[in-house]
């Protein structure tokens, strides 16, 4: 005779199932408000158990979430096994939560006709997927999307998911702005489009995103594509190996935090700010191999990276008599140098600020000539070379004793990112003469500012 079930040693829902046929026997109705899914033919006679046998099993799933959504909410538990569909999975109300045993529970979509999608959250708060697997037929043609939420849907918890395959994106978000949604310890593999995709109405945005620990590999397009968020966290995520655009890129989002990632096998940028709508980035301790087009594309609105500087140590005169002090520069020939080494943590520059005083008032810009160069251990030092004349600043309309800067990035000399960790950097300012609307060189030069990532 087999021991009984006890409730301290319950492990799986198989265990707690069994538990609740020793605790209950022969009531109508399993332990709570809980819905269950499951394969045992025995329990079909509880109210709120539904058996399903490999059919059409969508009907059944959707019963048991409108079950505990009458009640004010719920959860609904899957048994381990796969729950073959041919219409979606709609959560029908606020506080739902749709819970699997893990990766062997697996809600196979293949059946589903384009245009629809595996699960669906449309307007409802407080939802939660967590613990299953999806996958949608990919390959042939079709859009189905994994997991679809749209139109103001609060709060969604997306957590421990494997997106096994998807005939269009892993997770797919749109529509009306809505707020805080996390998605968490995800593994999203062999899609035909995005891994994780948020593209909001205009002017609407998605409030407060959290990507954290998730894992994606072959993977059509871009790994995390955002267009309108504010306030993301993008944060130790890993990217490997066949992501056919970019790992992340960002579109018209302002204000996210891109930290902690890990890219290998990325076709096109590791990460990509793909426009000047994009305000206020940070992006902070990634890996990036750059194994594709590069590290880092920024074209971006003050994106912020580590940076590194360099004082200028040598020049034709040092200001030193009263402030402002720096090497002075307002004659042709005068020069001012500044010498480093970047360590090893940099994997590729993204662009040089160089910080002056202005001496003179000007409503236009400063004119500079800026070379550099850079080379490795055994290599020679101009390995990299950077010679641009005539660059304004990136200051205009300035008065005397004003700080400025001048911006250069690889638009302007493409060798300025093939710098990289262990490389000894030279970096010289010139006098310039007037050009166009602009001045002459005539500052006072204090350091070299590097952003890296």
């Amino acid at each position: 005779m087999s021991e009984p079930c006890l409730r301290e040693n319950i492990v799986s829902l198989g265990e707690y199932l069994c538990w609740c046929m020793q605790q209950y026997g022969s009531s109508t109705q399993l332990e709570g408000e809980t819905a269950f899914v499951g394969f045992n033919a025995v329990l079909d006679t509880k109210v709120n158990y539904w058996y399903v046998d490999g059919t059409a099993d969508d009907v059944q799933i959707n019963a048991a979430l409108a079950y505990v959504s009458a009640l004010g909410g719920g959860s609904v538990m899957l048994e381990t096994g796969t729950y073959v569909i041919v219409d979606p999975i709609a959560f029908t109300g606020s506080r739902l939560a749709l819970i699997g045993q893990g990766r062997d529970t697996v809600i196979d979509g293949d059946g589903l006709a384009t245009g629809e999608h595996a699960i669906t959250i449309t307007g409802d708060n407080d939802c939660v997927i967590r613990d299953l697997a999806i996958q949608t037929e990919s390959g042939v043609g079709k859009t189905c999307h994994c997991i679809f939420i749209t139109n103001s849907s609060d709060r969604a918890l997306i957590q421990n998911v494997t997106i096994i395959d998807s005939a269009g994106n892993g997770i797919h978000i749109e529509g009306i702005s809505q707020g805080d949604t996390r998605i968490l310890n995800c593994n999203i593999r062999n899609g035909d489009g995005h891994g994780i995709y948020v593209g909001m109405t205009a002017a609407n945005f998605l409030y407060r995103l959290q990507v954290k620990g998730c894992s994606f590999t072959q993977v059509g397009a871009d790994g995390i594509h955002l267009d309108r968020v504010k306030n993301g966290l993008i944060f130790g995520n890993v990217f490997d190996t066949g992501i056919g655009s970019d790992g992340i890129e960002l579109a018209d989002s302002d204000d996210c935090h891109i930290t902690n990632n890990t890219m290998t096998g990325v076709t096109g940028y590791d990460i990509n700010i793909s426009a000047a709508t994009c305000d206020r980035t940070r992006v902070f301790d990634n890996i990036l191999y750059g194994d594709g087009v590069g590290c880092i594309n920024d074209a971006g609105t003050d994106t912020v990276f580590r940076t590194l500087k360099l004082q200028f140590t040598d020049g034709t005169q040092f200001l030193n008599a009263a402030a402002p002090f720096g090497w002075e520069i307002d004659q042709d020939l005068e020069y001012a140098i500044a010498l480093g080494h970047l360590p090893l943590a940099v994997q590729e520059v993204v662009r040089w600020k160089i910080w002056a005083t202005s001496i003179v008032a000007e409503a236009d810009a400063m004119r500079l000539e800026i070379n550099g160069y850079a080379g490795a251990d055994n290599e020679p030092y101009n390995t990299e070379t950077v010679a641009v004349a005539d660059h304004p600043s990136e200051s205009s309309n300035f008065a005397a004793n004003d700080v400025i800067y001048w911006l250069l990035d690889a638009t302007d000399d493409t060798d300025l990112d093939e710098m990289f960790g262990g490389d000894q950097i030279m970096v010289q300012v010139l006098h310039e003469a007037a050009g166009g609307p602009d001045c002459a060189t005539d500052a006072a030069f204090t350091c070299v500012e590097i952003e890296y990532v």
